[in-house]
């Protein structure tokens, strides 16, 4: 794997975690062909003009709703409203979208209009473009409907209400500045300055410090005052074997059945750490990079929204960074675990792949005692 190539995986995971935090409005692309009806949900429509009335819509290549949508030359955005999340993930899934759902016939397209949408825009095709692993749409609007009420919404691979991501995106805040250390082992965290640092809701805030409590990352005193929470072994060893469970059963469920191409770049990403193993300097970086690649990919194949959540949640890279001084890189450099662990998954042995991840969270909880020890038991 050259740098350039290497560059190329770094920035294509800054972009998925950057446009992870947009949150959007979700609707309900609905199309009729030949007396099919189709549907499939998406996070991603766009007004484009007023005049005339103009919508961007961007559809997987491989959604059968694409196809019925370009053989119509018409379709609806239904725009969800805030309890219609168990719509949303009906219409992403696969098996019959419309059961149980209540809907009538746009007169104009003959696509289904969703009974409880917040809103409907019936299109006309205009045009469609390539857009990578999508296609883009635009449709001229030629009717729509409008109900009172809030929307669904969509960030960070989870459908909710506006206010619980609110709270979810305020929680990851203050876990960052805990873990980062912003605040000092020792020192108050006050929520009504956390609010106004962070820009936040006090009651989000102190939701997001209890919710901490009780991860052990924070602690509350008897007095109600909070403070960032000592890491311990312990902390991190439960960290490690919950990452470790997630993988294995990721594993377990997908191996023999990852695509070609995921299979090629998590090659190409082994092949350039094993290039940095000769050259690799003070600043581990692009190695540490590397490696969250390779893990980030794997999860990602669950096809679960909430596991990779979940999973994310269970690092604490960010400690790492304030002891990099103390670590031994080199041995981390020095294991080959990852490049074992994608040669199974490239071969199909369950086995082989098990124990590479075993062996690799091993390693991990080895090289995180040694830091901890070299800081007096905690950080």
């Amino acid at each position: 794997m050259t740098s350039e190539m290497s560059v190329q995986v770094e920035v294509a995971a800054a972009v998925r975690d950057a446009s992870a935090r947009l949150t959007s409005g979700v609707a309900v692309i609905t199309a009729a062909h030949d007396g099919t009806l189709l549907g499939t949900t998406v996070a991603a429509v766009i007004p484009l003009a007023e005049d005339p009335a103009t919508v961007l819509v961007a559809m997987n290549k491989a959604s059968s709703t694409l196809a019925g949508v370009l053989a119509a030359r018409s379709f609806v955005v239904n725009i969800l409203a805030e309890d219609q999340g168990w719509v949303a993930r009906q219409f992403a899934g696969k098996g019959e979208k419309f059961t149980g759902i209540g809907f009538r016939t746009c007169s104009r397209t003959g696509a289904p209009i969703l009974d409880g949408a917040l809103a409907s825009v019936s299109c006309v095709l205009d045009s469609d473009s390539d857009a990578g692993s999508h296609i883009a749409l635009v449709g001229r609007g030629v009717g729509a409907t409008t109900d009172e009420g809030r929307p669904l919404t969509y960030f960070r691979g989870s459908f909710g209400r506006w206010d619980r991501l609110r709270e979810h995106d305020t929680y990851d805040q203050v876990r960052s500045l805990v873990l980062r250390r912003e605040v000092p082992v020792g020192e108050d965290l006050v929520v009504a300055e956390l609010a106004e640092r962070l820009d936040a809701r006090p009651d989000d805030v102190l939701n997001a410090l209890v919710r901490l409590s009780t991860e052990s990352l924070v602690e509350r005193r008897g007095d109600g005052v909070f403070q960032p929470a000592p890491i311990r072994f312990e902390l991190i060893e439960s960290f490690y074997e919950a990452r470790e469970n997630i993988e294995l059963g990721v594993i377990a469920n997908h191996v023999g059945r990852i695509p070609a191409d995921v299979l090629a770049h998590l090659s190409q990403v082994v092949r350039r750490m094993e290039e940095l193993r000769d050259t690799l300097g003070p600043d581990p970086g692009e190695l540490l990079s590397l490696h969250r690649e390779v893990h980030s990919t794997l999860i990602a194949q669950s096809g679960s929204a909430l596991l990779e959540e979940s999973y994310r949640r269970l690092t604490i890279a960010w400690v790492w960074r304030s002891v990099w001084d103390d670590m031994d890189w080199k041995r981390l450099a020095g294991d080959r675990h990852l490049d074992d662990l994608v040669g199974a998954l490239r071969d199909g042995d369950l086995t082989t792949a098990i124990q590479a991840v075993k062996s690799y969270h091993a390693e991990a909880r080895a090289l995180a005692r040694i830091a901890l020890e070299r800081r007096g038991g905690s950080l």
